[in-house]
């Protein structure tokens, strides 16, 4: 599914946009710090899954590696809650 990995860089905006709209003045940089972090896993998530399931290396993945998130060397990518809101608390410090 090659054209699925496209999608990762155009999900982020919206949802981020649709949390802002939905919380209102509940909205803070620490929430979107967190969104961002929970966005960002779970679409990597997704993509490293279809690409997986496809076997297309050229597509971003390689079928020999683990499609298990918390492998990974990206903290944002973790599965583990501890390392998201590691992440989400970086990011919020960052701004």
């Amino acid at each position: 599914m090659p054209n699925f990995v496209k999608i990762d860089g155009r999900v982020e905006a919206p949802f981020l946009a649709a949390a802002r709209a939905t919380l209102g003045d509940r909205y803070s940089d620490n929430v979107r710090a967190i969104y961002t972090a929970a966005i960002r896993h779970v679409v990597a998530t997704l993509v490293r899954g279809f690409t997986d399931a496809a076997g297309d290396p050229a597509a971003g993945s390689d079928p020999t590696a683990s499609s298990d998130p918390a492998a990974s060397s990206d903290p944002a990518a973790s599965s583990d809650p501890a390392a998201i809101a590691e992440v989400a608390i970086a990011a919020s410090h960052s701004r």
